[in-house]
């Protein structure tokens, strides 16, 4: 919660896959951004 306005963001995931066979190193703040 954001108490200064009042705020708050809720994400909701669906269709989560574990352990799918993507390599740890594709895990950085920029492939992220950038999408698999």
């Amino acid at each position: 919660d954001n108490v200064q306005k009042k705020h708050k963001t809720i994400m909701e995931l669906k269709n989560v896959k574990i352990d799918t066979g993507i390599p740890a190193r594709m895990f950085t703040e920029r492939m992220m951004k950038r999408g698999l």
